[in-house]
């Protein structure tokens, strides 16, 4: 049984491969129906993936393709990858893949294939009102909430899972306000107030928490500090340093 395991997973782990040659075909060669079909073939394929799959570099890379794709210089290629995913993709199961460990135990492999799946969400709900409204129904805030508290020491991961937050919580602030995402943006904030390249950041989690104020037993006491904090870094840094500082960092 064991053998007929790692049988499976090696196929798994094959296919994957054929995904990532061709999405980065289709991603070459600039054509918008190309684009289309590869991002629907990774929306077939990953849902039958077994956990071992999910965790192994194949399926890092093949997340890590997608959301290029999604992100494609070219218009059309682009509208029409987000298009197809926002259609195709299983994103409950993409957010669910991410808190299981998607990408494998190596830190850094893990954490890309989390931001790239949580894009490829992210990008993939915003498209359609249809989409999102499914992702929210099946408790979708849930699991972004349980991959911000995993990987929320990552700032790539608390973008990420910021903006879904603030995506999912439209309308529906006193949910959000419920489900732990205040916690994850004070804690997310407290890491990275001093940095003065996390700008978006910041404003993301501070957006959430403003959001979801009116529905708190209480103004949380680290918010004044917080946002003091975050200001000093930004005017003390000034825009060029900041701005120069990020560059060496990236």
């Amino acid at each position: 049984m064991e053998q007929l395991l790692h049988i499976s997973t090696r196929r798994q782990t094959s296919m994957l491969d054929e995904i990532v040659q061709v999405c980065s075909a289709a991603f070459e060669a600039e054509n918008e129906e190309r684009c289309s079909d590869a991002v629907a073939l990774f929306a077939a394929a990953m849902p039958k993936a077994a956990l071992a799959t999910l965790r192994s570099t194949s399926a890092a890379s093949a997340c890590a393709m997608l959301a290029s794709m999604l992100r494609h210089q070219n218009d059309e290629c682009r509208q029409a990858a987000i298009l197809s995913a926002s259609r195709e993709l299983d994103l409950l199961h993409l957010l669910r893949s991410v808190v299981k460990g998607l990408g494998g135990n190596d830190p850094a492999r893990r954490w890309q294939a989390a931001t790239s799946a949580l894009q490829a969400v992210r990008y993939a709900a915003a498209t359609r009102v249809e989409t999102l409204e499914r992702l929210r129904a099946a408790g979708g805030l849930m699991l972004v909430i349980d991959a911000w508290k995993s990987g929320g020491h990552t700032a790539d991961i608390s973008q990420e899972c910021c903006l879904l937050a603030l995506l999912l919580a439209s309308h529906h602030a006193k949910t959000t306000a419920a489900s732990g995402a205040v916690e994850c943006s004070l804690s997310t904030w407290n890491r990275f107030c001093q940095d003065p390249c996390r700008g978006q950041l910041l404003q993301g989690v501070a957006e959430v928490v403003l959001l979801c104020l009116p529905y708190l037993s209480e103004i949380p006491p680290v918010l004044p500090r917080l946002a003091a904090e975050s200001l000093r870094a930004l005017t003390t840094s000034g825009p060029e340093i900041g701005r120069a500082s990020c560059r060496e960092r990236v």
